[in-house]
């Protein structure tokens, strides 16, 4: 079943808003174009209630006739297809070490995309005043015009706290307290700010250009740190508070390992920092000045065969597909999907491993076949893809019906300081 036929409408006059959407949706995920009849098939709304839907987003000019097709006998059927450009999101993406941006069309093609190592990390003004300034250049770039701009999604390492649009105490900026964000970006570029935590937003962002997205995934993002967004039952799983996903803090048995590692965590066993102390435990010195630079020369040095090299980086790939197998005996996952700034750099070296761990793990409880294995849909910078994903997503009800901000978006004044 695609995500297409779950959407089904309601035929109540007071749900007119939520019918508006998922007709919306559904012309969104009909690149060919949809008729009405089709709309009225899938949604189990009335012919008149979809031609009444249909007629109020055409004026809108948020979806238009197309063409008339035949199929099969009786009349050629007048086609529907959404007007891509008529509106446009941003999405922002950092950590420590990168930083990412996009602009988006409501069918998630890309206008533009710029990303560089992120500057200003240490201080949150700082960081705040770089990502506008950014954000700005990424809008310039893509030539579209600034007033039909719906705002910006922006992903962060986490903890979140989504009431109040701040970093907690974030453990990849130890320097940093509960600092606020989206109301200062909010504020720097003149456009709403909609913030998610980074696997989160990935998350979102695979759902929504995954042709088939399955029901059951993981979504692994391997960077500075390492965290799991989820998708269950079709939907992203945020949790409680919006912080799900912490991947992580999954403890795996760390038999080998130097003694340099601060836990049994797997973000403290697998992630580059910390490899890269492994390898010093192990004899091992990477060159280079900052992490991103002496991790890609670590990974050079395993696949030319230095033995210290191979010997970290294989047993992270392993300590990687035991965390996985953990994964999938408490969720039963039907895939498994990888992405992050850092892991094309090690997807040779890490996969094949990952795909042994779960195939011959002890611990393995879930019968059958083991998950799916593979990258996901959007190959570089995908938190920050999903971050602008998720824009689109809460404002496709809004566009329809006119409906204010959700709570987790800022209330900036519109136009953006380009």
């Amino acid at each position: 079943m695609s995500l297409a036929d779950d959407l089904r409408g309601i035929n109540l006059p007071a749900v007119g808003e939520f019918n508006l959407s998922v007709i919306l949706s559904l012309v969104r995920m009909s690149p060919q174009g949809i008729s009405r009849t089709e709309l009225a098939h899938r949604t189990g709304l009335a012919h008149q209630t979809v031609s009444n839907a249909v007629g109020y987003l055409i004026k809108a000019g948020l979806i238009a006739e197309a063409d008339l097709v035949t199929r099969g006998r009786g009349r050629p059927r007048m086609m529907l297809r959404l007007r891509s450009d008529a509106r446009f999101a941003v999405g922002a993406y950092f950590d420590p070490t990168s930083s990412a941006f996009f602009v988006l069309n409501l069918a998630g093609e890309v206008k533009a995309h710029r990303s560089a190592p992120t500057i200003g990390a240490e201080r949150p003004e700082r960081l705040v005043a770089n990502l506008a300034t950014a954000i700005g250049d990424v809008i310039a770039a893509s030539g579209v015009d600034p007033s039909l701009i719906l705002g910006v999604g922006l992903a962060t390492p986490g903890p979140v706290d989504l009431e109040r649009g701040s970093l907690h105490f974030p453990s990849l900026l130890p320097t940093w307290g509960d600092e606020p964000l989206r109301e200062p970006l909010a504020a720097a570029t003149g456009l709403p700010v909609t913030m998610n935590m980074d696997v989160n937003a990935a998350a979102a962002g695979e759902v929504w250009v995954s042709a088939e997205p399955a029901r059951n995934f993981a979504l692994v993002i391997y960077g500075a740190g390492i965290g799991t967004g989820l998708v269950l039952g079709g939907e992203p799983f945020l949790g409680r508070s919006g912080n799900a996903g912490f991947g992580g803090t999954i403890i795996v048995p760390s038999a080998g390992a130097p003694p340099v590692r601060r836990s049994e965590s797997l973000g403290h066993l697998v992630t580059p920092r910390y490899l890269l102390k492994q390898a010093e435990s192990e004899g091992f010195s990477v060159p280079g000045r900052d992490t991103v630079t002496r991790f890609a020369a670590l990974v050079g040095a395993c696949r030319a065969g230095a033995p210290a090299a191979k010997t970290v980086l294989e047993r992270a790939g392993r300590l990687l597909g035991d965390a996985m197998v953990t994964l999938t005996n408490v969720l039963d996952l039907d895939e498994i999907v990888f992405a992050g700034p850092s892991w094309d750099e090690v997807r040779d070296i890490f996969l094949p491993l990952v795909a042994e761990q779960l195939h011959t793990s002890e611990y393995r409880m879930t019968p059958g076949d083991y998950p799916k294995l593979r990258d996901a849909t959007v190959g570089v910078d995908v938190a920050a893809f999903g971050a602008a994903c998720t824009v689109l997503d809460s404002s496709f009800a809004r566009l329809a019906g006119g409906r204010s901000p959700d709570p987790q978006t800022s209330s900036a004044p519109r136009g953006p300081r380009t």
